[in-house]
């Protein structure tokens, strides 16, 4: 179990990683069209990120990602991905 987490979440964020989405993804539309209803999808983008890291550098990037995914977290449902 610890192997298979680890391999679908990212490190610093510990948020679901590309790979693992973009196959959820595709499962949820598929059960959402089985099942007739619809699928809400909310995507976000840091913007002027590479000016943080470039400016402050990496530690403070970091730290910002870490931020944007503990506020996510606090504010996604239990159910939501």
């Amino acid at each position: 179990r610890m192997l298979r987490e680890a391999a679908i979440r990212d490190g610093l964020t510990n948020l679901y990683n590309r790979r693992f989405f973009a196959a959820r993804l595709r499962a949820e539309i598929a059960a959402a069209r089985g099942a007739g209803t619809s699928l809400g999808v909310i995507m976000i983008d840091i913007d002027h990120f590479k000016r943080i890291n470039d400016l402050w550098g990496h530690a403070a990037g970091d730290e910002v990602l870490q931020r944007v995914a503990d506020t996510l977290i606090a504010y996604v449902r239990p159910d939501d991905l």
